[in-house]
């Protein structure tokens, strides 16, 4: 089975509060990455599939992507970083692009084996992280 659209809404939100769980747990509870956490959420724009701006049409892998057209260093960055070339910025952005990427890759794998299998009955087994973080 290779299509995401059969996944169950419940299910959909169990994983979406699990990634935000680990997210945090990795990050730390920190003000700024609970607030994060309340503005994004794992869905579907048409038959594609991410993690997209809560309730708004727009996945951030294509935000990501987007500041790959940011040529020139942004201020803000040559700030912090003056010796940033505009080459280290362009590699830093794609670079940004291709994990993310990979990330929400790694999510449609899990869901995928998740629906072959037959411990997809209990929807609210917890995620196995090697599923998602892993390259098999």
């Amino acid at each position: 089975m290779n299509n995401l659209a059969n996944i169950p809404e419940s299910y959909l939100r169990n994983l979406d509060s699990q990634i935000k769980q680990i997210l945090v747990s990795f990050g730390s509870e920190t003000e700024d990455n609970v607030e994060c956490m309340n503005h994004f959420e794992l869905g579907y724009l048409g038959t594609d599939f991410g993690i997209k701006i809560k309730n708004k049409k727009i996945f951030i892998s294509d935000i990501i992507n987007a500041l790959e057209d940011m040529e020139e260093l942004p201020q803000e960055v040559k700030e912090y970083y003056p010796n940033m070339t505009d080459q280290e910025w362009q590699t830093s952005t794609r670079l940004s692009t291709l994990i993310f990427c990979w990330f929400e890759a790694s999510l449609k794998k899990y869901y995928l084996k998740q629906l072959e299998s037959a411990n997809y009955k209990n929807k609210e087994k917890p995620i196995n992280n090697r599923l998602i973080f892993s390259n098999t």
